[in-house]
């Protein structure tokens, strides 16, 4: 594999580049940076700078510029009222493995039938800087966009992309994503807010797991209606530590991995045995299977490889993104649509 630096924006160092697995050189790496918008208006910088990736068809990058709370607690009053149930029944596998104490990586399948991405770099006034991904269908949009045509009215939905993140990667090496179980009821908390909300206020504020279930017993979390959720959430930092959070009995329980590892699909894990796990999902037992082979102690390539032996490739749900993210360093790797002979990496640099 090769890659080369691209270009900074504040804390972020971006690098976007195309990788072959196997010999490459110069003439064959494709490089790609989050674009930047010109107008001296927050609003439509942010949407000037979104573009489509050449060569990567639904897929897009944006920068987002200036503050979205506002927008966010708009947006998340109106699914409120709305009592929303948007809840998805796609399938995800996540994974986090501390085997070699010096790359903790962070694995994650976004599993769904076929839709655009959006793939946003965000910059808080006061949080942490992260990069989020968005299915721009949750924006009202095709997978197939042309944002040079789009009139600014219709375009402004990206605005909201801050509400609809599922998974993401902040600068202080903190990564979370959701992944899809039964409904559960949820009466913890005082103020209900959209799961994915969740997810945005854990990018934004959280740099640790010890802070990260702080946050999400603040927030009566929903997705299926209010005080119903279907979504569990594994969370992992760069010291090494992951929990995944999971609504049991109307409340929030934190499991913590007894090993290096710990692994999460679209089944329930609490107050199951491992073998029951197991036998709940060929995903699950792929996964820790090898995990548990290697004990954990896996590099880049090897994590990725992981992935893609429990990626959908075929039928009606196909694995739209795959990522993993080494925490200490930062940094993630990308697959688009089960292609794992093209890879897009981005990096943070430069914060403490």
């Amino acid at each position: 594999m090769c890659y080369r630096s691209i270009k900074k924006f504040g804390s972020l160092l971006i690098l976007i580049h195309l990788y072959f697995m196997g010999s490459c050189d110069a003439q064959q790496i494709k490089s790609l940076s989050f674009p930047a918008g010109k107008n001296p208006v927050d609003s439509l910088r942010t949407l000037e700078s979104l573009t489509k990736i050449e060569g990567l068809e639904g897929v897009y990058l944006m920068t987002y510029y200036g503050s979205y709370e506002k927008r966010l607690e708009s947006v998340n009053r109106s699914i409120v009222e709305r009592n929303s149930r948007r809840g998805s029944r796609s399938g995800c596998s996540l994974f986090f493995s501390m085997g070699n104490k010096d790359q903790p990586l962070y694995g994650r399948n976004f599993d769904n039938p076929t839709c655009g991405v959006l793939i946003t770099y965000y910059q808080p006034e006061s949080g942490y800087a992260s990069i989020g991904f968005t299915r721009i269908n949750d924006l009202g949009f095709p997978k197939r966009i042309d944002p040079d045509t789009i009139g600014v009215a219709r375009k402004s939905r990206f605005l909201n992309a801050p509400h609809f993140v599922p998974c993401g990667l902040n600068e202080k090496g903190l990564a979370a994503a959701l992944a899809y179980i039964p409904v559960r009821n949820l009466e913890t908390g005082e103020k209900s807010i959209f799961i994915t909300h969740l997810i945005r206020k854990l990018l934004d504020h959280a740099a640790t797991v010890d802070e990260a279930k702080q946050i999400i017993l603040r927030y009566r979390t929903f997705d299926a209606g209010l005080g119903r959720i279907s979504h569990h959430i594994l969370i992992a930092d760069a010291s090494g530590q992951s929990v995944i959070a999971e609504p049991v009995d109307g409340r929030w329980e934190f499991m913590s991995p007894k090993t290096k590892w710990q692994v999460a699909t679209n089944s329930p894990l609490y107050d199951r045995t491992e073998a029951q796990r197991k036998a709940d999902c060929w995903r699950y037992k792929k996964l820790i299977e090898g995990l548990e082979k290697s004990e954990g102690d896996i590099d880049m390539n090897e994590a990725m490889r992981l992935l893609q032996g429990v990626s959908f490739q075929r039928g009606r749900s196909l694995t739209i993104w795959s990522f993993i993210a080494d925490l200490k360093q930062r940094q993630m790797v990308v697959s688009f649509n089960c292609d794992y002979d093209q890879l897009y990496r981005f990096e943070f640099k430069n914060s403490p």
